[in-house]
């Protein structure tokens, strides 16, 4: 998963596979913590699997990490809403 301008992808920097339009469940590990997140908007690859998210996404999702770090949960789970 990585962030990319907001621009359509088209291509996996991975695998140079095709990208299309979907959403992706991204778990993230910190510390000892376990937060997902469900239906993040993103340009999956359709050989490896590969998301990848547009720089405006990945902002918001590094915000909705930081909120959910703060109520000390050891899993949280959160579905993404764009603003």
């Amino acid at each position: 998963m990585t962030g990319r301008p907001d621009a359509e992808c088209g291509t996996c920097a991975l695998c140079a596979g095709s990208t299309s339009r979907g959403s992706a469940t991204i778990p993230f590990v910190i510390e000892e913590r376990v937060i997902t997140i469900r239906a993040i908007p993103a340009e999956i690859c359709g050989d490896c699997g590969e998301a990848y998210m547009t720089s405006n996404v990945a902002d918001a999702v590094q915000q909705l990490v930081e909120r959910l770090r703060a109520l000390e949960a050891e899993v949280s789970v959160a579905r993404f809403r764009a603003a």
